[in-house]
């Protein structure tokens, strides 16, 4: 009866943390893309402060920015990049009035949600904007992560131009899940 009960809950207990074994292995996997990203921008204009600020408006507790913030001396050349997440849009908008942002991330999550208030006024600025989905591009953000099946995939929006930046001819990089 004992060893029942163990086997049951073994199973269960692998049945349970799958999904989550899987969510952080795709995080994990798009913290990996963006800091390739992140290599193969140029920027053109130069921070007042000599770093990049990357803001997160993440909801996802299995969220890319969670992992970029392990790595250390992430460069988007020449420029180190700092990384500051939020989980409500009105914190990230404070935090950019007073320290300005020059690359947005929005996950799997927020890039669904109604951030076209955000969108405008970064594309304003010609800031650039990294998110999730098709739907995201069509929002007018820089470059949209895309899952398809087991692979992620990048996609730049050519619709957008930028004097701040201009993203290196970025070769195909699809990562299997």
């Amino acid at each position: 009866m004992k060893k029942e009960l163990l086997i049951s809950l073994f199973f269960g207990l692998v049945v349970f943390l799958t999904p989550q074994l899987h969510a952080e292995e795709q995080a994990q996997n798009k913290a990996r893309m963006l800091v390739w990203v992140l290599s193969n921008i140029e920027w053109q204009s130069v921070p007042t402060n000599n770093k990049l600020n990357m803001c997160s408006f993440a909801a996802s507790p299995y969220s890319a920015n969670q992992y970029l913030a392990n790595y250390q001396f992430v460069m988007s050349p020449p420029y180190f990049v700092d990384f500051y997440s939020f989980d409500n849009q009105q914190a990230l908008i404070n935090f950019d009035i007073e320290h300005s942002c020059q690359i947005y991330y929005f996950d799997q999550t927020t890039s669904g949600l109604h951030i076209d208030k955000i969108l405008s006024r970064v594309n304003e600025r010609g800031l650039l904007t990294i998110g999730h989905g098709e739907k995201f591009l069509t929002q007018n953000g820089s470059l949209a992560l895309i899952s398809n099946g087991q692979t992620l995939q990048l996609k730049i929006n050519n619709r957008q131009t930028s004097q701040q930046f201009t993203i290196s001819p970025l070769h195909s990089m699809p990562i299997k899940f």
